[in-house]
């Protein structure tokens, strides 16, 4: 303690006290800046990783579905493929023409059944299904209105609840 005392009382001894006290403060700020970039650069690697990562479980989805596409359209038949196409021709439109996943699920459901009832030949004998050919939306991409009117008819014949119409709509 004398020894600082006796530095710290020349002016000289003040400078070079500052001196090292600067550099010092420096060196703290330059460590904590590299452990800093450390953390930082960490973080980023980790990041990259988990994109690689995330983009690499969806390629191997994705090549998951085609191959089980390629499965489905081996071992189709032609009226398979042509019920497929129909589905596919009405029912994609309709899907991006909406958000919400629930109407999403109704609008696949009644794909897949009106499909089936016009492969079975039903609609030339049912006056019920051959109306089906005129609801909304039956030549293509739906409308919020048309939508309603579906859901408002399947409520009325019974195929949903007033509670379920409510929640698509």
């Amino acid at each position: 303690m004398k020894l600082a005392h006796t530095i710290l009382q020349t002016e000289e001894g003040v400078r070079l006290a500052e001196a090292l006290l600067t550099k010092q403060a420096g060196a703290d700020a330059a460590r904590q800046l590299i452990d800093d970039s450390v953390i930082a650069y960490a973080g980023i690697v980790k990041y990259a990783s988990d994109l690689q990562r995330q983009e690499a479980e969806k390629q191997a989805a994705v090549a998951q579905h085609q191959q089980v596409l390629q499965e489905i359209v081996k071992g189709a038949s032609t009226e398979d493929l042509e019920s497929m196409d129909k589905i596919a021709n009405f029912l994609i439109p309709a899907l991006e023409s909406t958000d919400e996943p629930l109407l999403k699920m109704a609008m696949m459901a009644g794909a897949e059944d009106a499909t089936a009832m016009l492969d079975s030949g039903a609609a030339s004998e049912d006056p019920a299904v051959a109306e089906a050919a005129t609801l909304p939306g039956a030549d293509g991409a739906l409308e919020l209105e048309q939508i309603a009117q579906l859901v408002a008819m399947a409520v009325q014949t019974g195929k949903l609840t007033p509670e379920q119409a409510e929640t698509i709509l």
